[in-house]
Formats: C-alpha cells, structure tokens, sequence
C-alpha cells in the first residue's frame, strides 16, 4: 500500500501555512528514501488558481510559496491590512504572517506574463502584533485607536514578464497577484486564451526596509563554468547588495544552464554555514513550460492616422494599388503569426515527454551525501550544513536560488571539489 505523503511527512499545517520541520545534520543520515524527500523537498509549490505557503523555521524562519492566478480570473491576495477585505480573520493571519514585518521576493517563472501591486501602509502596529505569537494581546480601546490611526495606503504596481522578479518592502499592507496579458499584446478569447503566470514566493524576517523594485538581473549577469566540465551557465544575481535590488538579508537570482551542461553548482560543491541556500527548478527538459504562440499585436495608436492615410493614397493611386498593399500586410500578418507557432510547436517538441527529464539534487554533509530527484517547479531546501548541488537528466533546466541568513557575503562559502566528496 503506497504511503500517505502528507500525513506521514514532517509538515504540519496552521493559519493555512505549512511548517516544515527539517532534519539534523545527525538524523538525516539515518532516513530512508520517502523520508528525505518529505524532509528536503516541496512537491507542491504551484496549485492552479490558489497560493500555497509553507514556514520552515529552521532555516532562518522563511516561508516559501507559490501562486498560479488565471487568467480572467482576478488576482489573488495576500492582504494584512487592518478592516481592509481580507476574507476572513483566518486569511488576514496568513497575509500578516507572510508580510508584516517581512520582506518578499516575487519571482514570476512563467509562461504566462504576471502583474505584481504592493499597497503600502495601513498595516498600523496591531496588524505587526497579530503576526508574532509571542507579542501581548492588545486591549479593545488600543486596537481601535491603532486601527484609526493606520495610514491611507500608497500602490505601487509593476508588469513582470517571465524570469524576472519584484522586491515587495516589509509591512505591505496588501499584495496583489494577478495573470495579465504580455504589454503590447491581445488577449485571445476564452478562458484558456493565456497561460497562467507561476509565481514563486519567498518572505523572510526583515529589520531594516527597503522600497519596492523590478529587476530581470541584466546589470550583474555573469557566465561561468565551462562546456568541458558539463557545467556552463548563466548567473543573474538580482537582489544583492549594490549592482541588484537592495534588501534586508534576502539575496536571490536565477541560474539558466547552457545546451548541453547538465551540472549546478559543481565543480566544485559548496555549502554556506551562515547562510542557507534553496533552489526551485524549473523548465526542467529545457522546454517544458515553454509558452504557446503570442496572441497578435494590438494595434498602435497611430493606426487610425495610418489608415485615414492609407483610404487618401488608394483614391489618389487607385483601388488596385490599395488592396494590393492590404494583401500583402495580411500575408505578412499570417507569415508572423504562422513562424510563431511554428516556434512553439518546435518548444514543445524539443522538451521531453513527461517522466523524461528530472534533476537528481543532492544534499547532507560533505563526505555524506543524499539525492532527491525533483521535477517541475519543485523546491529544495538546502541546511546551512548541507552542499547544494545538482544535475539535470533529460535536457537543460534553469533554477530561482533564495539565500538568506547572517550575511549577504556571496564569497563566504566552504568550496568542496569532487573528490573531497568520496
């Protein structure tokens, strides 16, 4: 009889957030395959039309999510904000766990394009207490004066196309996260006219605030490793301290690998034991989450000024010319969107059938290491104890790495080459 993951997994659920108790650096050693990966590995980060969240204490008291809104369907909310329409009481706890006195990345893994709307203000001291167990229970009398003194919030809002991210500041009243069509760009009809963007989510304890911010990591984008060693790839470091977006201790970017490299991370291995590391793959096969062919363009504003100018030439030339000209742009407007999805189609084709492609992740001390096979959109939670390090089977993969910790050092690491590892 197959076993009950989550049951017998070391999650337990409240408030709506999943906590996730991971092993020690003695125990791990112990477990068995089905144990490693209840303990390092988060199956279900993306649910269509939902937010999931899971708080892993021991790793700087994180919490890790993802968000799947559809398209049409309106946005979905993570709202802390004092008498603001947060759904139930239930609901504003999860938001205020999440966002009072915390820092957020958004990081929109794609296919489908995503808008991001930070509310800044309105939070009040009441909403910051409701999100600490340990804080006292504030009387009547105080929380409504509290209540009554919140500041009107200020909306910050950003358009973020696949692979890049927004920074969301700590005490966000209400964040907003909704599937859009790309900027200049139709909507197609129906309900399935767009994919959904895929939006990873990373919070953790934030002391010092920063603002909000877009970044696709071009200022600070570095190629390393080598096609001899299976391991060239592309490093965009986009919240770090001074060439990303500033922050309090959170530090991410995204890795895309090479045709053909197959390693992370190796040679050598490395772990950081005043940091911790965690990985979420995806585009696993290396076209697996490859969109469908874009809607047609919407028309510019100059296009009833082109037309008007388009009606004057064919009086003054003649019909025949006229048609002729708006032939040809109705051949090139096929060609374009024919070559489109042609282009797609050759996506899909190139990723590998399902069960095909997989990373095999490995983690645990040194001279100790464990592997977890992970696919689509799965995360790895990797301790400060434990190397971080994985290899693609069946195509290229890009991931989001999230550190955070005492640090936002990039060269404070142990280096471990591969025979250190045996």
């Amino acid at each position: 009889m197959r076993r009950d993951r989550r049951r017998l997994g070391p999650d337990r659920r409240a408030r709506g957030i999943t906590t996730r108790e991971l092993p020690s650096i003695d125990s791990y050693r112990h477990l068995g395959t089905q144990q490693l990966r209840d303990s390092f590995l988060v199956e279900e980060v993306f649910v269509p039309g939902e937010i999931t969240l899971t708080y892993v204490p021991s790793l700087d008291r994180r919490i890790f999510g993802g968000a799947v809104p559809l398209f049409g369907k309106g946005p979905l909310v993570l709202d802390a904000s004092e008498g603001g329409a947060g759904g139930s009481a239930s609901e504003r706890d999860r938001a205020r766990a999440v966002l009072s006195r915390r820092e957020v990345v958004v990081f929109n893994i794609g296919p489908g394009t995503a808008r991001v709307t930070i509310e800044e203000g309105g939070a009040g001291p009441a909403a910051a207490a409701a999100a600490d167990p340990s804080a006292p229970s504030s009387s009547s009398s105080s929380s409504s004066s509290s209540s009554s003194s919140a500041s009107p919030l200020s909306s910050s809002s950003f358009l973020v196309p696949p692979k890049q991210l927004v920074y969301v500041p700590s005490n966000t009243a209400r964040l907003s996260l909704e599937t859009v069509a790309p900027a200049g760009r139709a909507a197609l009809d129906g309900p399935d006219a767009l994919p959904a963007a895929r939006l990873f989510l990373a919070s953790a304890p934030c002391a010092v605030r920063h603002p909000p911010g877009l970044s696709d990591g071009a200022r600070d984008r570095v190629a390393i490793g080598a096609p001899a060693q299976a391991n060239r790839r592309t490093v965009r470091h986009m919240v770090v301290p001074r060439t990303g977006l500033a922050s309090c201790q959170l530090m991410v970017g995204l890795t895309e690998l090479d045709e053909g490299a197959v390693w992370n991370t190796m040679p050598p291995a490395h772990r950081h034991l005043r940091r911790a590391d965690c990985y979420l793959y995806f585009d696993v096969g290396g076209g697996a989450s490859a969109p469908p062919a874009p809607p047609p363009l919407l028309p510019s504003a100059e296009e009833p000024g082109r037309a008007r100018d388009a009606r004057a030439q064919a009086q003054a030339q003649g019909q025949a010319q006229a048609q002729a000209q708006a032939q040809a742009q109705a051949q090139a407007q096929q060609a374009q969107q024919a070559q489109q999805a042609q282009q797609a189609q050759q996506a899909r084709a190139q990723a590998p059938p399902p069960g095909r492609a997989a990373i095999m992740h490995l983690v645990g001390e040194p001279r100790e290491t464990r592997h977890v096979m992970l696919g689509e959109g799965q995360l790895a939670l990797n301790p400060p104890w434990s190397v971080h390090t994985g290899v693609g089977l069946g195509g290229r993969y890009s991931f989001v790495w999230v550190s955070a910790g005492e640090n936002q050092n990039g060269s404070d690491f142990e280096a471990y080459p591969p025979a250190t590892l045996m």
